[in-house]
C-alpha cells in the first residue's frame, strides 16, 4: 500500500460528499480556485517491525479554501461539521479492494490565514514481500562433539 494510494483514497472520499476541485500544492502557488480543497500528507514515517512488516504513519492535512477569502467564519464552521461527518462518523477509509484503514478520531482543526486546516493521523502495517535467498546451513561439525 503506497502513500499515493492513500492520497487518492482521501480524494475519493472527499468527492463522495463534495463536488469541489482538489488542488495540488503546485496549483496553490499559481492561483487558488475557490471553493476548493488541497490534500497533503505530512509527518510521513515508517519503521521495521520484527523484520516481517513495515509500520507506516502519516498526518493527512486537508486545506479548505472557502468561497470568499474574507468573512468566511460561518462557511468554515459548516465545513468542519461536514468533514467531521465524513471522517469521524464514518472513520473507515477504503484504500483498495480488501484494504481499509481506520482514521484516528483525534482531529486537529486550525484556521490559518483564514484557510481551514483539518488534519488527522493514519497508521497501518504492511507485510514485507521478502524473498529469502540465503542458503540454510546443512550440517554443522563441531570438533569434539559427536
Amino acid at each position: 500500500m503506497s502513500y499515493i494510494k492513500l492520497l487518492k483514497a482521501i480524494d475519493k472520499k472527499l468527492k463522495t460528499r463534495f463536488s469541489l476541485p482538489i488542488l495540488s500544492s503546485s496549483d496553490v502557488e499559481e492561483k487558488i480556485i475557490r471553493p476548493s480543497f488541497m490534500v497533503e500528507l505530512d509527518n510521513i514515517g515508517s519503521s521495521d517491525f520484527m523484520s516481517v512488516s513495515q509500520d507506516k504513519k502519516t498526518t493527512v492535512r486537508i486545506h479548505y479554501f472557502s468561497s470568499k477569502k474574507d468573512k468566511n467564519k460561518i462557511e468554515n464552521l459548516n465545513m468542519i461539521d461536514s468533514l467531521n461527518e465524513l471522517f469521524v462518523e464514518d472513520s473507515i477509509l477504503k484504500v483498495e479492494e480488501g484494504f481499509n484503514l481506520d482514521i484516528d478520531s483525534d482531529i486537529d482543526i486550525d484556521i490559518v490565514d483564514k484557510v481551514l486546516q483539518y488534519s488527522f493521523d493514519i497508521e497501518f502495517s504492511q507485510l514485507y514481500n521478502k524473498v529469502d535467498n540465503v542458503e540454510m546451513m546443512g550440517e554443522l561439525n563441531i570438533k569434539g562433539v559427536g
